[in-house]
């Protein structure tokens, strides 16, 4: 090395400090990439560890955890903190930590192996349901507690979601057959998870439901579903269920509102963001899109029949789901047609009536237009009424029937069914406005009072008027 180079120029040079470039330069032949670091790794303790005298009992109680769960550092440290008080303070948790770590490391179990799996184009689309009640999305101001169906074609990524009521097979039938149209194909296979709407109940690979075989051969594909508890088997569509609901509350954060005026509004949003999602596996979608196999001529109905006689209270029972129907068809055997998110009740070949089809924990839903008239004729059975509870169209009637039972014990009851018979026949959004006027000026409630302000000209509006004053910003101005 030439003795009269200038260290501290050749150091700026190279952008490295002056001690250093004088090693290299002046002491050091070979380059920092060849120096090999010769010291041995350390094998001893710098302290003693402070769990040597309980180690024993540790060691046994790692020992006996099961494969199918673990003890958690945290609980297992304060179980000894409670059964050695005054020996193990708070401070010790982190080493512990280290010792539960480093011990399932070196003695532990083996863990689970899951295999990267290798995806070929128009080979394999995988779905599932995503819950979207923790979402936080409100429409008309009602917690939205639906479900998305969401497809995914597993080698390109492309994936379609829509809204659905819950896991019936009528939503995995509609949902399943509107994404194969959308993507134009139909894949080699389709995997699902264990669900009862597609697997019987011995939840074996053999025994598919008579529904989904059928869907299934009309599309020409081969199904198969993961094993019980196994959601891992289902990989693609699991990972991509987490991308789905961060994208959704991105979106719903740059739209500035997590509230729909109604489900039309939000399947836009929903279909709008789908597209976006999309448009970026638009290379990859178009190869997979070449080996997808052609779609059928038409699609399946959604659809599962029930014959069911009408009971004595114009019910029916459909779906496990109890329903009003109009109180004519007592008597009568009727078909019912379940829809994905509707009901239908056919007399013969005349549609009778339609209605949304409810899911989850609620189990009735009787309209009161179908049996305010005999309420009319029997108030006195309105007061232990099964359904009472689907008798109050919104808060306000339910508060004003309240006042009226309040106002007169026997009366009361006759009084609001009158009421609730207006809002049957005439309207029940004007009905619903004169009680909401009358609740908040606190004025007593009665039939000839609602009726007379139904059939004014100028029926009164929805909410009190509230005056707000004009903010005066000088404060602002001069801080």
């Amino acid at each position: 090395m030439n003795p009269k180079i200038n260290v501290e120029q050749a150091a700026s040079k190279v952008n490295i400090c002056e001690n250093t470039a004088r090693k290299y330069l002046l002491n050091e032949v070979r380059l920092p990439s060849e120096i090999i670091d010769a010291r041995s790794p350390r094998q001893y303790l710098t302290r003693q560890s402070p769990f040597d005298d309980i180690y024993d009992e540790i060691d046994e109680r790692l020992k006996s955890e099961t494969e199918e769960g673990n003890f958690v550092a945290k609980e297992l440290f304060e179980y000894f903190q409670n059964k050695y008080p005054e020996k193990i303070p708070d401070s010790q948790l982190r080493s512990f930590q280290r010792l539960v770590k480093n011990w399932r490391a070196t003695k532990g179990k083996d863990k689970e192996v899951f295999f990267k799996q290798k995806h070929n184009p128009g080979e394999l689309a995988q779905t599932d349901f995503v819950h979207l009640k923790s979402l936080g999305i409100r429409v008309d101001g009602v917690l939205c507690e639906n479900l998305l169906f969401h497809y995914v074609l597993t080698f390109s990524k492309w994936e379609y979601f829509e809204l659905c009521a819950s896991e019936s097979f009528e939503s995995l039938s509609s949902g399943f057959q509107n994404a194969v149209f959308a993507s134009g194909g139909v894949p080699l296979k389709h995997q699902t998870d264990s669900l009862t709407a597609a697997i019987n109940k011995n939840c074996s690979r053999d025994h598919l439901t008579d529904r989904y075989r059928s869907l299934m051969s009309h599309y020409k594909t081969e199904s198969q579903n993961t094993n019980v508890r196994c959601p891992n088997e289902n990989g693609t569509v699991e990972v991509m269920h987490g991308h789905i609901k961060k994208s959704i509350i991105h979106a719903l954060e740059m739209r500035g509102s997590y509230s729909f005026k109604n489900y039309g509004e939000l399947k836009k949003f929903l279909k709008k963001l789908n597209k976006k999602k999309n448009s970026n596996r638009h290379e990859k979608f178009l190869i997979e899109k070449k080996k997808l196999k052609p779609l059928p001529a038409k699609k399946l109905p959604a659809v599962k029949k029930e014959k069911t006689k009408v009971g004595s209270g114009s019910t029916i029972r459909v779906g496990k789901k109890t329903y009003s129907v109009e109180s004519k068809l007592i008597g009568e055997t009727i078909l019912a047609y379940l829809f994905s998110n509707r009901v239908e009740v056919w007399h013969g070949d005349k549609l009778m009536n339609s209605f949304d089809r409810i899911f989850g924990e609620v189990s009735h839903k009787i309209n009161y237009r179908h049996v305010i008239k005999w309420f009319i004729r029997k108030p006195g059975a309105f007061e232990n009424y099964y359904y009472k509870s689907d008798m109050f169209p919104t808060t306000y009637f339910r508060i004003a029937y309240d006042q009226l039972k309040k106002q007169n014990r026997l009366s009361g009851t006759k009084t609001y069914l009158e009421i609730l018979n207006l809002a049957a026949f005439n309207s029940e959004d004007k009905v619903n406005k004169v009680l909401n006027s009358l609740l908040n000026s606190q004025e007593e409630i009665s039939f000839d009072k609602v009726k007379k302000l139904i059939e004014a000209d100028n029926p009164v509006d929805d909410f009190m008027v509230t005056k707000v004053s004009e903010p005066d910003l000088s404060d602002y101005d001069n801080l």
